[in-house]
C-alpha cells in the first residue's frame, strides 16, 4: 500500500472551506449589533461634546460683551449714549444668536450623517452570508397575524437586508 500523496505547494485542495459554525454566527451577530450600538453612542457623545463647546463658546461672547457695555453704561451721562448702548447689545444679541443657531444646526446636522454612516455600515455589515442565515429563522417567526405588522416586517427593504451581497 502506498501512502497518499499531499498536494504540490501552491495548489489548494479540492476541499472549499468549511461552513461557519452556529457559534460563529451567533458571535458574528452580536459582534455587529454591539458594534454599531458603540458606534451609534459614541457619534452622539461626540456631537453632544461639539454642541456644549458652541453653547460655552457663545455664552462667553455674550459674557464679555455684557461686561463691556456695563463698564460703558457706568461713564454714559446722556440718554442718546445709553440708548447707543441698548442698540449695540441689541445688534451683537441679535447678530450671536443667529451664528449660534447656525453652528448648532451644523453640528446636529454633522451628528446625523455620521449616525447614516454607522446605520450603513451596519447595513453592509449584514450582508454576509451568516448573519442572513442566522437571522432568516428570527424573520421567519416574526409574524404577529395583523397583516400591516406582518407587511412591515416582510418589506422590501428587510428581505434587501439579508440578502448576499453580490459578488462585482
Amino acid at each position: 500500500m502506498s501512502a497518499p500523496k499531499a498536494a504540490p505547494r501552491g495548489h489548494s485542495s479540492p476541499r472549499s472551506s468549511p461552513a461557519p459554525q452556529p457559534a460563529d454566527i451567533w458571535g458574528n451577530l452580536v459582534r455587529h449589533q454591539l458594534e454599531w450600538g458603540v458606534k451609534s453612542t459614541l457619534t452622539l457623545i461626540k456631537s453632544a461634546e461639539a454642541m456644549r463647546k458652541i453653547q460655552l463658546h457663545y455664552a462667553n461672547l455674550a459674557r464679555e460683551r455684557h461686561e463691556d457695555v456695563l463698564e460703558r453704561l457706568h461713564d454714559a451721562t446722556s440718554p442718546e449714549q445709553m440708548v447707543s448702548l441698548q442698540a449695540e447689545l441689541w445688534r451683537f444679541d441679535g447678530a450671536g444668536a443667529m451664528r449660534y443657531w447656525q453652528d448648532l444646526f451644523d453640528a446636529a446636522a454633522r451628528m446625523n450623517a455620521d449616525l447614516i454612516g454607522c446605520v450603513a455600515g451596519a447595513a453592509e455589515a449584514t450582508r454576509d452570508d451568516s448573519l442572513a442565515t442566522a437571522m432568516q429563522p428570527f424573520q421567519g417567526g416574526m409574524h404577529t397575524g395583523i397583516a400591516p405588522l406582518d407587511e412591515l416586517i416582510n418589506a422590501s427593504l428587510n428581505q434587501q437586508l439579508m440578502k448576499p451581497a453580490r459578488a462585482s
